[in-house]
């Protein structure tokens, strides 16, 4: 099945409903075909039901797990006219959540702040090999991709703040962390080693200030400039 969408470029779902009405002969998915049947028919089953109705049945009262979910769902049929709007609505909320006012620190994915602002932004973990996460069993166009992909988010993050942007990486961990997270190291002892900074920060510019210790940043007060 992912050998043929990759080839054709064509989702599993157009794929499996080709397989469905028997345009297509693809061989090693008769599970999936049938998992695919049980779908359309629960989706059918669903068809006509009314908003309120429809989350009552994906997201009954009695299930703990997806309360939070139906609470959103609910907040939102006041002004949701279909279930597409209704989707989109709790699509947003999940992605861009609403950040409280007042004194508070929000950690997250650069995913997920987009669309956000605030005043001082700390990006973490700027170390290569975490920040971009380097996947050595990639071809190199994928590689390519996915440092791409990874730039695209960096951006996103260091362009949050409205004051104070600090980047955060660390010179020295423990070797064997340093293999459990993918982090790239310039040398190594028996138990430790130093890290590369990520590829991300050197492509800041000429114009970037300049690296600071963290003791010797803790011994100004914590200046900015």
């Amino acid at each position: 099945m992912r050998q043929h969408c990759e080839a054709t470029g064509h989702s599993p779902r157009d794929v499996l409903e080709a397989v469905d009405n028997q345009k297509l002969k693809l061989n090693g998915v008769s599970h999936l075909l049938s998992r695919y049947r049980e779908l359309n028919v629960a989706i059918e089953s669903l068809s006509d039901l009314q908003l309120p109705d429809l989350i009552d049945s994906l997201l009954p009262e009695k299930d703990e797990q997806g309360a939070a979910l139906r609470e959103v769902a609910l907040h939102a049929l006041s002004h949701c006219r279909n279930i597409c709007e209704l989707f989109d609505n709790i699509r947003t909320h999940i992605t861009q959540p609403e950040i409280p006012k007042g004194d508070f620190i929000r950690i997250m994915s650069p995913q997920k702040a987009k669309g956000l602002t605030s005043r001082a932004v700390v990006v973490t973990g700027c170390v290569e090999g975490v920040f971009p996460v380097i996947d050595d069993d990639m071809s190199p166009q994928e590689a390519e991709d996915n440092i791409q992909e990874q730039r695209r988010l960096f951006y996103v993050a260091i362009t949050r703040c409205t004051d104070i942007l600090l980047l955060s990486s660390v010179g020295g961990i423990e070797g064997k962390l340093a293999k459990n997270i993918g982090a790239r190291l310039s040398s190594r002892g028996r138990h430790f080693g130093w890290t590369i900074s990520s590829r991300f920060i050197s492509e800041l510019g000429p114009m970037a200030p300049r690296p600071r210790v963290g003791s010797e940043w803790q011994a100004s007060g914590y200046r900015t400039r």
